[in-house]
């Protein structure tokens, strides 16, 4: 049909079509296959063609008249105009009270920097540094304290300190583990070392979760290596009575009978005082401080032997600081010609206790194990002939 033709036509529809043009960029086309909105308008849009389509000539003209109107005075920029957007900047300003949003944007970044933050989030040293205050004030034993010294100040921050924390990820937290070595310079960390390790930092990840630094914990997606366990390293019956008739008459002598026939842990052993010790209950309070978990624990069933140990035990005992323990505890065994303490004590209760009362659950009761399980490497260790002899040890 003929230009002359179509525009008869339409002036009998009633629609007057003019003889403008839309500018480069925005352009029209005719759909037939809508026959309810054949006229189409097209545009440009952030790389994109958009478009939308029309009943008549005239509504497609308007539509295009405002989009060149809009071309004209502010750019390509606002072809791409998005009224969802526009609502988020609306209620920005109502709740803002009509700030001005570059203002605003100018005081946050001021904000986030005094606060140790960059446009990329908070720091991995700046993190760090804020967990480390926050767990001091839960009054950390010097054990747990110097854990996440040496784990995260000393060897996570020097390595990815500058980096914002949201770009931690779990593949560098392998690389980390990896690379780190012994305080000495040793070899790479073995499998209880590095469970270590990766478990101080999967505990300050948490705490940036919660923090909102971060929205998800990157060593979540590492599992805890696996560790062998030997047989535990233990004092003989022959060793621990040596141990207690050379120190008998030691101060430190009542400590010592903690961990051996209490179960105690050096740490908490190390810091209970003469008022947690409950003689006519015959039990033991651990204090939220001192002990390992941060909550307060209370046992009772411990050997007969204990009891006479505490009371032998001279007053000055229990004015020895932590410090005045460890290096008292070690005179204590080099006077009896003994090796390194650890935790021999301790082992050394659990295996002689299973040995001798074939009660699992208890056992695990007085080492505060939160899981009967753990205590199965000292089941068989003993016979229970020497539980018998180590619990026969007295003042």
């Amino acid at each position: 049909m003929s230009q002359r033709g179509n525009s008869a036509r339409a002036q009998t529809r009633g629609l007057h079509v003019t003889a403008w043009k839309p500018p480069r960029g925005i352009r029209y086309k005719s759909v037939p296959r809508r026959p309810t909105k054949p006229y189409q308008l097209l545009w440009q849009e952030n790389g994109r063609v958009r478009s939308q389509v029309f009943a008549d000539p005239r509504a497609r003209e308007e539509a295009a008249k405002a989009l060149a109107g809009k071309l004209a005075g502010y750019g390509t920029e606002i072809l791409a105009f998005d009224p969802k957007e526009w609502r988020v900047w609306q209620m920005f300003k109502e709740r803002t009270g009509g700030a001005d949003p570059l203002l605003v944007a100018h005081e946050w970044l001021a904000s986030r920097q005094a606060r140790g933050l960059s446009a990329g989030g908070i720091t991995i040293a700046a993190a760090v540094a804020r967990y480390v205050i926050a767990r001091k004030e839960e009054k950390l034993t010097a054990d747990t304290y110097r854990h996440i010294d040496t784990h995260l100040v000393k060897r996570l921050v020097p390595i990815y300190g500058a980096r914002p924390l949201t770009d931690l990820t779990a593949d560098e937290i392998r690389s980390w583990l990896g690379s780190v070595r012994g305080s000495r310079g040793s070899g790479e960390l073995g499998p209880i070392a590095r469970r270590h390790h990766q478990k101080n930092l999967k505990t300050f990840l948490d705490y940036c979760v919660r923090e909102a630094w971060i929205a998800r914990n990157p060593a979540e997606l590492l599992g805890l290596p696996k560790v062998l366990e030997d047989d535990p390293e233990l004092l003989s019956v022959g060793e621990a009575r040596k141990l207690f008739d050379v120190n008998a008459n030691a101060r430190v002598v009542g400590r010592l009978a903690l961990e051996a026939f209490g179960g105690q842990r050096y740490s908490t052993a190390a810091r209970i005082q003469r008022d947690d010790i409950k003689t006519a209950e015959k039990g033991i309070r651990m204090r939220a401080g001192i002990h390992k978990s941060q909550k307060t624990k209370y046992r009772q069933g411990y050997p007969e032997n204990l009891w006479a140990w505490l009371a032998a035990a001279p007053a000055s005992c229990w004015e020895m600081t932590p410090l005045e323990y460890r290096n008292e505890k070690r005179d204590a065994f080099v006077r009896a010609g003994l090796g390194p303490s650890a935790n021999r004590l301790r082992k050394t209760f659990a295996s002689a206790h299973l040995a001798l009362f074939k009660n699992q659950p208890l056992t695990s009761y007085l080492m505060q194990h939160s899981n009967t399980a753990t205590t199965d490497i000292y089941v068989g260790v003993m016979t229970e002939a020497d539980g018998r002899a180590y619990f026969a040890i007295q003042p």
